[in-house]
């Protein structure tokens, strides 16, 4: 499990449809709507392995964001879960900086029916 930034995940581009989604940042309520019941329970699933109540999560504010340049700047947790199962797992980095509280950044890869939900929890 390596560190995501949004620049390198967004180098990836396929087109977008119905069947396809592929999604970087602080999870919308309108993306949140595209997520079929699987892949909610993934997300859950990693936030939960984070140790955060799925209501509680602050997702990522520009000033957090803003210093992601630097991929050691903040303590991080990386949790990934996906429909086949492979290439699952959580991994965790130390940084410089610690946040009061914790801030999350979703990376959601759907294609070709199959789907990689990664949490990035900044702390």
């Amino acid at each position: 499990m390596s560190l995501l930034s949004v620049t390198s995940f967004s180098q990836v581009f396929y087109n977008q449809t119905s069947n396809n989604l592929r999604y970087a940042g602080g999870l919308t309520p309108q993306v949140f709507e595209m997520l079929d019941t699987q892949e909610r329970q993934m997300l859950f699933d990693c936030i939960s392995e984070c140790g955060v109540n799925k209501d509680s999560v602050i997702w990522i504010q520009k000033s957090v964001y803003d210093n992601l340049t630097n991929p050691d700047f903040y303590h991080t947790k990386v949790v990934v879960k996906t429909t086949s199962g492979r290439n699952s797992g959580s991994n965790i980095y130390d940084g410089f900086n610690t946040l009061e509280k914790p801030q999350f950044m979703v990376f959601i890869d759907r294609y070709n029916g199959e789907t990689e939900i990664r949490l990035q929890m900044y702390y």
